[in-house]
Formats: structure tokens, C-alpha cells, sequence
């Protein structure tokens, strides 16, 4: 996961990720957090908390077979997760 810089104090990106990691739980999805530096990453998933979106980066894209840019609504996650092709 990547964060933007917080500059949206209404966002709680600590908050968001949080509410994120639990859906995750409630789901089959078999998903490990890692550092952005690990290798072989499968999904970044770049946290935004307005529309300039600060963490969406290329360089950051790169990293893995597939990026979900969020801005704001976990739900998104998991509906992007269930469309993604890795398992």
C-alpha cells in the first residue's frame, strides 16, 4: 500500500486502511501486506485522500501486475479485488 501525503484532514488514512484490512479478512481473498520494496509484488494499492492523488505514482505502478488507485471509499477495494484476475 502507498499513501498519499494526508494533506485531506477529513481522510484518516490509517482509518481506511484499517476498515480495509478487516473486509479483506471477512473475504476468501489470500492477501499478504508487504513492504513496497518487496519483490515479485502482485498489487499495489495506492491510498488517496483527493482527487490530486499524490500517491499514484508511475514508479509506483510499476512495481506490481496490478494497481488500484483509491480515493477514499473501501468498498472500491474490494470491488476492484473481486475483478482482478489474481488469486
Amino acid at each position: 500500500m502507498k499513501y498519499c501525503g494526508g494533506c485531506n484532514q477529513q481522510y484518516n488514512r490509517v482509518e481506511v486502511v484499517s476498515d480495509f484490512k478487516k473486509k479483506v479478512d471477512q473475504t476468501k481473498l489470500n492477501l499478504e501486506f508487504v513492504s513496497i520494496d518487496a519483490e515479485n509484488i502482485d498489487i499495489v494499492i495506492n491510498i488517496n485522500g483527493c482527487p490530486t492523488g499524490c500517491a499514484d505514482r508511475e514508479e509506483i505502478r510499476d512495481k506490481a501486475y496490478k494497481a488500484i488507485v483509491m480515493f477514499s471509499k473501501v468498498d472500491l477495494f474490494q470491488k476492484e479485488l473481486k475483478n482482478s484476475e489474481i488469486e
